[in-house]
């Protein structure tokens, strides 16, 4: 006979609904510095994760090495062009890691590391790579990094 689930346990094998307003909103409250970028990711078609036992402790994945071109966000919106290489780091919580997002129009939030360079996070939750924003979500964006309302607004 099997027990039902407890609050905990269900809560480990979902992830919240990624917001990226929400995900905007952690990474101005982070101390780290990061950079949202809306553009178009590219990387080799034959790029892919390893697999990996899931009973055993997941490993560490090498990111994976993308280019990027668009534009930062900024209080006046996405106007700050940008374009360089990316690492799409895989990140693993328990057994479920992030995978691969899909090439194409984006919208990214990365961590500008140390060295200068910038990663991406592949989190199991997906929470830092979303579909291109519209011109709404864009300009709410804008306004929140401005000080304004960074309210999620049904994004």
């Amino acid at each position: 006979m099997s027990r039902p689930l407890t609050p905990a346990q269900i809560a480990a094998l979902s992830c919240m609904q990624p917001d990226p307003m929400m995900t905007l909103q952690q990474a101005m409250a982070d101390t780290g510095v990061w950079v949202v970028l809306a553009g178009v990711l590219d990387y080799p078609d034959d790029a892919a994760l390893p697999t990996y036992d899931m009973t055993a402790p997941p490993p560490r994945f090498d990111p994976v090495i993308g280019w990027f071109s668009g534009a930062g966000l900024s209080p006046g919106g996405f106007d700050q062009p940008w374009q360089g290489s990316i690492a799409l780091q895989p990140e693993c919580a328990g057994p479920w890691c992030g995978g691969l997002p899909g090439q194409g129009d984006v919208l990214m939030f990365a961590r500008v590391l140390d060295d200068g360079s910038y990663q991406v996070p592949l989190s199991p939750c997906a929470q830092h790579v979303f579909a291109a924003p519209a011109p709404a979500l864009a300009a709410q964006m804008a306004r929140c990094l401005d000080g304004g309302d960074c309210a999620d607004g049904g994004f």
